[in-house]
């Protein structure tokens, strides 16, 4: 199946220089799988990949040559292990990692560090 002539759903996709057992030293990284969401149909037509928002009409789209189809989803995926990673760098230049594994723990480390909040444009809800 092309990319170029998928039907609505979602894909799981990879970069055609995919190598089994991971990629040697001084290469790009080219062994990540991504997520390919179609939808629409005719010239509504949008491909999203990964967390893309907006998407691409697949004729407008120069990439789809570098990936192909490793499945389709029949339903929403099954998701183990979720894992966010929240990074950020100081003004002296030393970056920081923090992972979290839930929304609610992302919120909440939002809400207790005053100084995360304008950088990621966080904005505490209204409590009805």
């Amino acid at each position: 199946m092309k990319m170029a002539a998928l039907g609505p759903g979602m894909y799981k996709i990879r970069r055609k220089e995919y190598q089994s057992g991971g990629n040697k030293a001084g290469r790009k990284n080219v062994n990540t799988i991504h997520l390919l969401t179609v939808r629409g149909v005719g010239d509504g037509l949008r491909y999203h990949i990964d967390h893309d928002p907006f998407g691409a009409h697949p004729r407008d789209m120069n990439l789809l040559d570098d990936y192909e189809i490793v499945s389709r989803y029949d339903g929403p995926p099954q998701i183990d292990h979720c894992l966010i990673t929240l990074t950020f760098t100081d003004a002296a230049g030393d970056t920081f990692n923090f992972q979290v594994k839930s929304l609610w723990t992302l919120r909440a480390l939002m809400e207790s560090m005053e100084f995360l909040k304008k950088p990621f444009d966080f904005v505490v809800r209204k409590r009805k």
